[in-house]
């Protein structure tokens, strides 16, 4: 069994007093024994707005609702993949004028899509991020945030043709993406980010 969410990680921060949350993965036996279990997260980089930002882990959230059974190419058993949302909650939380400061200037107010795969044994395969672009996905001034909609993976599941599918939490409703498999591959290789 897997059970995704997301950690209080480190006690507050005193320069923020924000608790840091990463995304949270353990695997149980069928007793509810844990084999393992890890917290990842903060991914630096994207697109667009995104291009260049490093890892803020006063500051970002990661959080994670679904899970599904990975397939190889075989179709036999290869791992798993979780749907979470990657951003900063607010800048109103109490903190430093310089974090403030920080905070309102940095364009992972607008959430983004995080799928993170995993092998049998937990270690992160590969992970990437996404947006909706929206109604404007070239905008004038791409440096400034607010240019995509926020978005936030909310459930994953894997598909006959064994792309991925993922239910996303947008902005304006609800969205879907497919992740597709590369010439009959499982998805892209770590680290593949998309703004």
């Amino acid at each position: 069994m897997i059970i995704a969410g997301l950690t209080g990680g480190d006690p507050y921060r005193p320069e923020t007093n924000l608790m840091r949350k990463e995304a949270h993965i353990v695997k149980y036996d069928s007793d509810f024994k844990e084999i393992w279990k890890g917290n990842y997260g903060d991914f630096p980089g994207g697109s667009n707005q995104y291009t260049g930002m490093k890892s803020d882990p006063a500051l970002v959230i990661d959080e994670c609702w679904g899970v599904a059974s990975m397939k190889a190419a075989d179709g036999s058993h290869d791992g798993y993949a979780i749907a979470c949302g990657t951003g900063i909650e607010n800048c109103t939380d109490p903190m430093s004028p310089e974090t403030k400061a920080r905070c309102d200037k940095d364009p992972r107010i607008n959430w983004r899509n995080l799928v993170i795969a995993f092998s049998e044994e937990g270690q992160p395969k590969w992970a990437r991020m996404d947006n909706h672009q929206g109604i404007d996905p070239k905008p004038a001034d791409p440096t400034k945030p607010n240019k995509v909609s926020s978005s936030a993976a909310e459930y994953i599941f894997l598909k006959k043709d064994g792309s991925l599918g993922v239910i996303t939490d947008e902005t304006y409703g609800m969205g879907f993406m497919t992740i597709a498999q590369p010439n009959g591959q499982q998805c892209p290789t770590v680290p593949q980010y998309f703004g």
